[in-house]
């Protein structure tokens, strides 16, 4: 993905301060873990709930406070040779009224520039005051591309062909219940037949219905239609129009003109 991408050579280019504006939080992570994969960085993801972990090997939450946590980062950077890290620290925006909060960013700016580590900053918004206008990169996530989507339909699908072959599994394994199972498989396999097939024969309508939604969104808008036995277009709209609904940020309308009719005209 280009942001993936963007914040590779960012890393790189040893770019100490950044925030990462968006509310998935999850995939932010994920993309700044893979992101700092590529440029060998060990990954730490910090929050006042938790403290900071290591990715890999997280540990009990420690709760900690903005400063504290800030501090430790200092701490952590001071040792030579010092640890090249990307610190991935969650929720930071309503701290930074702090000054004391300000002031430990800009230091750790100069720090972190010179030993190959960075802070990025996962908020819904971060505001940038103007004594840190010229430390902090701000980038705006984009929603998921085409290829992520088809990645959230078919993780779905799968999950929905495992439930089919764990219930054959049981019926091996629980031969106290064979017939009550054999009659819940009977009902399983249309209904997962049936959805299957919706996905193989619409995926890039479906794919295309899904755009412009956050990937919590499109999943939980495909989730919705496996448990309603739909994975028709007019289901996957509906349930997009609903959310668009619920944000009062866009209008939501519906059109009969298809695409062939546009280039028709």
């Amino acid at each position: 993905m280009e942001i993936q991408k963007e914040l590779s050579v960012h890393f790189r280019a040893h770019y100490s301060i950044i925030a990462l504006e968006t509310h998935e939080e999850q995939r932010a992570i994920n993309l700044v873990a893979a992101a700092a994969k590529q440029v060998g960085r060990v990954i730490y993801v910090a929050s006042i709930s938790k403290g900071i972990q290591n990715i890999e090997t997280p540990k009990d939450a420690q709760p900690s406070d903005p400063r504290t946590m800030l501090s430790d980062i200092v701490g952590k950077q001071t040792p030579k040779p010092a640890e090249k890290a990307v610190y991935i620290l969650l929720d930071m925006h309503p701290y930074m009224e702090d000054p004391g909060v300000r002031r430990t960013i800009r230091d750790l700016h100069s720090q972190l520039k010179s030993k190959m580590a960075s802070i990025v900053f996962v908020s819904p918004q971060f505001p940038v005051h103007a004594d840190l206008q010229k430390v902090v990169t701000v980038f705006d996530m984009p929603l998921p591309d085409a290829k992520e989507l088809e990645d959230i339909l078919c993780t779905r699908i799968r999950k929905l062909k495992e439930q089919e072959k764990q219930k054959r599994d049981d019926i091996i394994d629980k031969p106290e219940q064979k017939d009550k199972l054999l009659a819940e498989l009977a009902k399983l396999q249309p209904l997962t037949a049936k959805l299957v097939k919706q996905a193989d024969d619409n995926k890039d309508q479906i794919i295309g219905a899904l755009q412009g939604l956050t990937s919590v969104e499109a999943d939980n808008v495909v989730s919705k239609a496996l448990v309603l036995h739909d994975l028709s277009i007019q289901t996957i709209l509906g349930e997009k129009k609903q959310i668009i609904r619920k944000s009062g940020v866009l209008e939501y309308f519906e059109t009969a003109e298809t695409l062939e009719d546009r280039k028709s005209v």
